[in-house]
């Protein structure tokens, strides 16, 4: 008899961390980034701090900060959308750069970057791919090259032209697979079947699925803590007239969503 292999997800914040993490499947990641964005991440080594635990086990749930000279790079998988999620992220670089410098001394040849695997898209731009955003005084008409963010919208690769597409793009287009023969079905190159194995060898793996399903089971946990917060400040924002159109802006709540809450309120003013 035959087990039947779970499927592994690479928009798993694990997944994700265990392959960035391991030496024969980071160059994957790596040549996607240098190919994208121009960046060559190949001299760049995993920073120790205090998010990672030394314990070659566990350490793919953490952090990957990576760092060269006086260069560091962050690069995350942000699975799910929700309000703060961006936030959160250039929060981190932010912080991390003003790390960086002590009083007085210069910013020369010192940089911080953000790279961002989006498990959605753009909320202006629903068809962006890619984008590189850069610190910018408008006043001035000054750009701060030394603290930059990259960003890849995953769900933007599902559907491609296979006519004249780069390898690149076939390899994002991994990442919205939900199952090894879809996977198998999008490429024949030798570097993403490697992947491929390593995925449905993961799946065998009983450490590995049990941190797969905690990270999995700590994010919905997350998500709808966030919700309800969402939510409240929804109800906080319709009970004092705001309009939909600027609950939604707030919130990032479906028009559904804001609507239904409105009625709730509605019809709670009417029944008292």
């Amino acid at each position: 008899m035959t087990l039947e292999k779970e499927f592994i997800s690479l928009t798993s914040d694990t997944t994700f961390k265990y392959l960035y993490k391991n030496n024969e499947t980071r160059p994957w990641i790596d040549n996607i980034i240098k190919k994208k964005f121009g960046l060559d991440l190949s001299n760049y080594k995993l920073s120790d701090n205090e998010s990672n635990t030394g314990n070659k086990k566990k350490d793919y749930r953490f952090d990957i900060n990576l760092k060269k000279d006086d260069s560091y790079l962050i690069v995350e998988m942000n699975n799910d959308y929700y309000a703060f999620v961006l936030n959160k992220s250039y929060q981190y670089l932010y912080r991390l750069a003003s790390s960086l410098y002590k009083e007085g001394e210069k910013y020369k040849d010192k940089s911080v970057k953000l790279i961002m695997f989006n498990n959605f898209k753009n909320r202006k731009i629903p068809d962006l791919k890619i984008a590189n955003l850069k610190l910018r005084d408008k006043d001035n008409n000054l750009e701060r090259e030394e603290i930059e963010s990259y960003e890849i919208y995953l769900p933007n690769f599902k559907e491609l032209c296979y006519h004249n597409v780069n390898k690149e793009d076939i390899s994002l287009s991994l990442f919205i697979c939900t199952s090894y023969n879809e996977m198998r079905s999008k490429t024949n190159n030798p570097d993403d079947l490697k992947i491929i194995e390593e995925l449905e060898r993961l799946s065998m793996d009983d450490d590995f699925i049990f941190d797969y399903h905690c990270d999995n089971d700590e994010k919905l946990t997350k998500l709808s803590m966030i919700d309800e917060r969402l939510f409240q400040v929804a109800r906080n924002m319709l009970q004092n007239n705001e309009s939909i159109e600027k609950v939604i802006s707030y919130t990032n709540l479906p028009v559904a969503e804001v609507e239904r809450i409105k009625e709730e309120l509605k019809q709670s003013n009417w029944r008292d």
